[in-house]
């Protein structure tokens, strides 16, 4: 507990969010050649071995239940 910080942590496990944030691509994404990744149109046949490129983002709940959007990173930005 770094400090002193206490949230629930979410997964996006199970789920289409990845797709959403353009994290993940299915096989007929990848079939075009090109993919949307970082906010940036990238070539999918040399930039891609797999459906999943590196994706972080955090987001806030209020009280009254609205959800922000306050941060994501890409490539390498997600490592420890």
């Amino acid at each position: 507990m770094r400090m002193g910080w206490q949230f629930p942590w979410v997964s996006a496990f199970n789920s289409d969010f990845n797709y959403d944030y353009h994290v993940s691509f299915s096989k007929d994404d990848l079939a075009n050649s090109t993919a949307t990744y970082n906010f940036t149109e990238i070539s999918a046949s040399a930039d891609f071995t797999d459906t999943e490129l590196p994706g972080l983002s955090a987001f806030y709940k209020d009280d009254a239940g609205n959800i922000f959007h306050t941060y994501s990173s890409y490539g390498r930005g997600p490592e420890e």
